[in-house]
């Protein structure tokens, strides 16, 4: 079988599992369920095992008491699709170099043992290919030859764990070990009970039916640790932070990068949005009087035309279907009629014709007309996505909440949330993961979701079972039976995800209310002016550069100045600048008209006589003091001047020239970038 994206795959699932380790809630287990867990704990330690509500004991074979929070359980089923996955690869590993992994363990040992094994990894991934092949391990070169993609997939396998995993204080770990310490760094817990943690994994990983059993023992009494994995959230800090790019990071934020494109939606708040194009509205559309079809569709009516023995059947095939035809291909089409086999000479001259005829008098006729429908928007779109995958997960198991759909609202307060989401709202308080309390919708919107889920052809009676579930929460939430007749209900199902961004620096736009902030969960996104903290990322800011005249300053250097400043002058950090404010290095004329416009505008324009503001703005200019410094005069004068206030806006924050001549008695500019800075107010952001 070939390994295909299995590196990737380990990787995206490490990347998932490290976001639900963050929030878990605690995990609660009844009397049943504690036997359940002993009988199966006794299976892997049977020198003995205690369960209790909250928490469960094991003996080791050394006779070890290890004590471990439930949570515990929770994180190994967290790891599951992650360890599932590695096992092909050390199951790969096993089949292709069978007895010859000792010796190359013993190998890499013997050759690497002096070296930096961060720094000897290229090396190692162009010499474990050829150790393979040279010692003539068959079931590996038999792979290869069927699979060439695969032939460097254990090269890969070992970067992906990082080589320095493969080693312990004695040595080279072997599998069971290098196993756990896979499984640890998706969670990462320093004890003892971390590494029962991994060795359990580990085991259920050979007994695959275990790993069904566990989850059904945790969520038979914890409802919650399905909503654990509900994310409603807003990430909120200065502008430049990284908001947007922490939702999709497959490292340090929600990894939406490595989503399905079709279970992610995305839409941007602005002062004009509404409900209707939020949710969805009634609006007056065309409708073509003759339905478009597929190819597929197309095929099924030229074969009832020719069956039909009419004179000119593809002629009036073609009129017919003058639209659907038109948005074929030119591939396609002579695919469609070869295979009803029409001649080529009808194909190329008489179809034509017939189209273009067709078209003529449609549009001389006006044969479409203006009809009323449902058009939905965004979060019905959602809505019905994420209502689809849930019902296909819960087919095959009812604990499931199947595939995860995002909603993601950049610019949240840029908006009227209360208008926007209006009745919706009620949908944001979750219990269990679905919404705690399901609403009437209108009918159209109702219909809407009727049409949809009753054309599902992945679920059978997808409709159905929507309306049992809707009921089932309903009667929950009401504490009665609701008629068998009310179906203009909608509940938020619990794999629909909200993830949302919000700067700092617009939240007077549309305050949001305590009712509404409640509903959801607050991440901060702080500002990160250390060198090494954007390391990794998409944009190093740690090497963006600001070039004036032949000076060039370090953009992070700036941005802790300035930021220092901001909140001298402001007494707060809504007005600081992130940074990924800018994304590259810029020159002066690019630096004045984003960053010192943005400073100007946000903080500085209305400071005229603030000490603390003559710092960046305000401040005399040299050779004329009756004139201070403001935007405005950033622009006048030769280019010369430009550059010298602005140079001069550096020189009063203190910011250090990286190509400043080597000063007497001083290391140049680098002593003086080591040199303390100009003693500021603390500042909570930093």
């Amino acid at each position: 079988m070939p390994l295909g994206n299995l590196i990737e795959n380990v990787q995206a699932l490490v990347n998932s599992s490290q976001q639900l380790v963050n929030n878990l809630p605690d995990v609660r287990l009844s009397e049943d369920s504690c036997r359940s867990l002993r009988e199966l704990l006794l299976r892997f330690y049977p020198n003995g095992v205690e369960c209790k509500k909250h928490f469960f004991q094991v003996t080791t074979d050394r006779l070890l008491r290890i004590v471990c929070p439930n949570q515990y359980l929770l994180l190994t089923s967290i790891a599951r699709d992650c360890a599932t996955v590695l096992k092909k690869y050390f199951d790969f590993l096993d089949d292709s170099i069978r007895n010859e992994y000792a010796s190359l363990v013993n190998d890499l040992q013997s050759e690497y043992r002096a070296k930096n094994f961060d720094d000897a990894t290229e090396e190692i991934l162009g010499e474990v290919d050829t150790w393979l092949i040279n010692r003539n391990c068959t079931a590996y070169i038999e792979h290869c030859r069927e699979c060439p993609e695969d032939r460097l997939s254990l090269c890969f396998f070992l970067a992906a764990f990082g080589v320095k995993n493969f080693r312990d204080g004695n040595g080279f770990r072997q599998k069971k070990d290098l196993f756990k310490a896979y499984i640890l760094s998706i969670i990462p817990l320093q004890s003892e009970s971390a590494g029962f943690l991994g060795y359990f994994a580990y085991n259920l990983t050979t007994q695959p039916e275990l790993f069904d059993r566990l989850s059904a023992i945790v969520n038979q009494d914890n409802a919650e640790v399905v909503a654990a994995s509900v994310r409603q959230i807003i990430l909120y800090g200065a502008p430049g932070t990284g908001k947007s790019y922490k939702i999709g990071d497959t490292e340090r934020g929600y990894g939406l990068k490595t989503v399905d494109k079709e279970l992610k939606f995305r839409t941007t708040f602005h002062p004009d949005y509404d409900y209707a194009q939020f949710v969805g509205s009634y609006k007056p559309i065309e409708s073509p009087n003759t339905p478009i079809l597929n190819k597929d569709d197309l095929s099924r009516e030229l074969r009832r035309f020719m069956a039909e023995e009419r004179p000119n059947p593809v002629h009036k095939f073609a009129s017919c279907y003058f639209k659907s035809l038109k948005r074929l291909s030119a591939e396609e089409k002579r695919e469609l009629f070869d295979g009803a086999v029409i001649p080529e000479s009808v194909q190329n001259t008489e179809v034509p014709k017939a189209i273009s005829i067709a078209g003529f008098l449609d549009k001389r006729n006006n044969s479409s007309s203006i009809t009323y429908s449902f058009v939905p928007q965004v979060f019905a779109k959602a809505y019905v996505k994420a209502w689809t995958e849930y019902l296909k997960a819960i087919d095959q198991d009812q604990n499931a909440i199947g595939g995860k759909v995002y909603l993601v609202i950049e610019e949240i307060n840029r908006g009227n949330c209360a208008q926007i989401f209006g009745d919706v709202f009620q949908l944001l308080d979750r219990e269990c993961g679905h919404s705690a309390y399901p609403i009437d919708i209108d009918s159209d919107f109702a219909k809407y979701i009727e049409n949809e889920l009753k054309n599902n052809t992945d679920v059978e009676d997808a409709w159905g079972k929507y309306k049992n579930k809707i009921q089932e929460w309903d009667s929950l939430a009401q504490r009665e039976e609701r008629a068998d007749d009310d179906f203009c209900k909608i509940a938020l199902p619990p794999n629909f995800n909200i993830l949302a961004t919000m700067n700092t620096s617009d939240q007077s736009l549309f305050p949001m209310d305590s009712a509404f902030k409640r509903r959801f969960d607050w991440e901060y996104v702080p500002i990160k002016c250390e060198r090494d903290a954007t390391c990794g990322t998409e944009w190093n800011a740690d090497q963006f550069v600001i070039s004036v005249g032949n000076s060039r300053y370090m953009w992070l250097d700036f941005l802790k100045a300035v930021n220092a400043n901001v909140y001298k002058v402001t007494r707060s950090e809504d007005k600081q600048m992130g940074e990924f404010f800018i994304k590259h290095s810029v020159d002066y004329k690019e630096f004045r008209s984003k960053v010192l416009f943005y400073l100007w505008d946000s903080v500085y324009k209305d400071e005229e006589g603030n000490k603390d503001a003559e710092t960046v703005f305000h401040f005399k200019l040299e050779g004329n003091q009756d004139k201070t410094l403001t935007f405005q005069t950033l622009f006048e004068g030769s280019e010369v001047d430009q550059k010298d206030r602005i140079a001069k806006i550096m020189s009063k924050l203190g910011v250090v020239d990286q190509n400043a001549p080597p000063q007497q008695g001083e290391q140049g500019a680098n002593a003086a970038a080591a040199a303390p800075a100009p003693a500021e107010e603390p500042n909570p952001a930093q």
